[in-house]
C-alpha cells in the first residue's frame, strides 16, 4: 500500500510539472515554429521565402500545430525528469553499486539522446529537405510549371516524422548498448534469431499498414542491429590484437 501512495504521489508531482512545462512552452507559441525550423534556416540552399510564407487552410490548423509543438518540446524537456522519477522509485531494491551504475547509464543515455537528435536536427535534416526538394526539380522542358506552396501542417508533419523515426533508431541503439551492459555481448548474440523476430514485430507496429512501409522498418531495423554488433565485434576484435601485441 506504501508503494502504491508513492506512486500516484510521483504521477501527481510529474502531472503538475509537465502541464507546468506545457503553459510555458505555449505561452512561446509565436517561436516555436521557428525552433523547429532553425536548421533549414540556417542551410545555405534552402530558399528562405518558402519558410517564409507557410500558409494553413483550416481556422484551428495553426492554433493546433502551436499546441502540439508546445506538447513535443515539452515532453523532450521532461524526459529526464520522468527518468529520474522512476530511478528513484527503485532506489530502495537496488545496491548501492547496481543504483550507481544505473544512474552512469541513464545519465550517458539522456546526453546521448539530446545529442544525437541536435545533431540530426542540425545536420541531417537540411540535407534531406534538399534532398527531396532537388529530386522534385526536374531540369526537362515540359508545358507545365510546379511552384511549392508549403503548407504549415504538412511541414510539421515533415518534421515530425523526421523526429519521430530519429528516435526510433536512438532507442534501438540505446536498448541495444544496455542489453549489451548488462547481459553481455555473447549472451545477446545468442539471442540472436529472437531479436529478427523483435525486429519484425517492431516493424509491424511502428511503421503503416502497408506492405512497402514495414518491409522498409525491418531491413532498417535489422542493418541497426547487425551495424551495431559489427561495430562492437570490431572492437573487440582490435583490442585483443592490441593486447596480443603488448604481451
Amino acid at each position: 500500500m506504501f508503494y502504491l501512495n508513492e506512486v500516484f504521489l510521483r504521477l501527481k508531482f510529474f502531472s503538475v510539472s509537465f502541464i507546468i512545462v506545457v503553459l510555458i512552452a505555449y505561452s512561446y507559441k509565436n517561436s516555436l515554429l521557428l525552433i523547429f525550423s532553425f536548421s533549414l534556416l540556417k542551410a545555405g540552399s534552402t530558399n528562405l521565402t518558402i519558410l517564409n510564407n507557410l500558409i494553413y487552410t483550416h481556422p484551428i490548423e495553426l492554433i493546433k500545430i502551436q499546441m502540439f509543438s508546445a506538447l513535443l518540446l515539452s515532453t523532450f524537456l521532461i524526459l529526464p525528469y520522468f527518468c529520474w522519477l522512476v530511478l528513484d522509485f527503485f532506489r530502495s531494491s537496488l545496491t548501492k553499486s547496481y543504483y550507481s551504475i544505473c544512474v552512469a547509464l541513464l545519465q550517458q543515455s539522456v546526453i546521448a539522446l539530446f545529442l544525437l537528435n541536435f545533431c540530426a536536427f542540425v545536420y541531417f535534416l537540411p540535407v534531406l529537405w534538399n534532398f527531396f526538394q532537388n529530386f522534385n526539380l526536374s531540369s526537362e522542358v515540359t508545358p507545365l510549371t510546379f511552384f511549392f506552396e508549403l503548407r504549415v501542417q504538412e511541414y510539421f508533419n515533415f518534421v515530425l516524422d523526421f523526429i519521430y523515426l530519429v528516435n526510433i533508431f536512438i532507442c534501438i541503439l540505446i536498448f541495444l548498448v544496455s542489453l549489451t551492459f548488462f547481459f553481455g555481448l555473447s549472451t545477446v548474440l545468442y539471442w540472436k534469431k529472437l531479436f529478427y523476430l523483435l525486429n519484425l514485430v517492431a516493424a509491424t507496429i511502428l511503421s503503416p499498414p502497408d506492405v512497402s512501409s514495414q518491409l522498409i522498418s525491418f531491413i532498417f531495423l535489422t542493418f541497426s542491429f547487425e551495424s551495431f554488433f559489427f561495430y562492437k565485434l570490431y572492437n573487440l576484435k582490435i583490442a585483443l590484437l592490441i593486447k596480443k601485441i603488448q604481451i
